[in-house]
């Protein structure tokens, strides 16, 4: 299995955003927030649905890392953690 490194931690969403459009690594965000590069292809979202939330979150990253085995094993595991609750 991969090990998740850890990377930038930022507490504002859209620097968050910006970061992983630029392959900096991957999001967990607003979705409004994300908008502009969702609908551009700049980010994917790898699954869904959103939760439903006061203010809703999606989890994005590069369309150009989506095959990357460290983001896949993420998206499991944020999966697992998910559904779990």
């Amino acid at each position: 299995s991969s090990t998740v490194r850890q990377g930038h931690w930022v507490s504002m969403s859209s620097v968050a955003i910006d970061l992983a459009v630029s392959g900096a690594g991957i999001t967990l965000g607003q979705q409004l927030l994300a908008r502009d590069d969702l609908r551009a292809g700049r980010l994917v979202i790898p699954f869904g649905p959103s939760l439903s939330l006061k203010a809703p979150y999606c989890l994005a990253y590069p369309h150009a890392r989506a095959h990357r085995k460290v983001v896949q094993d993420f998206v499991q595991w944020l999966r697992e953690e998910v559904d779990s609750h």
